[in-house]
């Protein structure tokens, strides 16, 4: 049986939101498998684990923690150019 997106209540978030798979988080935002459990062991996103074992990320903090990488990505391609410093940056979430 495959797993779908689903309706919870995120804890975190404080509200119902959208929760999915890792590997549709995967697929939707090209973010490698060991950086979404990386983030999750650092509590950058949320997620439940269910009965069977399988972890459901919240969309919602996907969201915000993608928007963020994608800055700092930014920051850091900015930087490396000749005159730039490299400043390391933590995601808040």
């Amino acid at each position: 049986m495959a797993l779908t997106c689903t309706t919870f209540f995120c804890r975190r978030c404080r509200k119902e939101t959208k929760f999915l798979p890792i590997h549709f988080a995967v697929a939707a935002t090209g973010v490698s498998r060991a950086s979404f459990y990386r983030w999750m062991e650092r509590r950058f996103i949320h997620y439940r684990e269910l009965p069977t074992g399988h972890r459901m990320l919240c969309l919602d903090s996907i969201r915000k923690v993608a928007a963020i990488d994608l800055r700092l990505l930014a920051t850091l391609v900015k930087n490396s150019q000749p005159g730039g410093s490299t400043k390391r940056i933590k995601p808040s979430v």
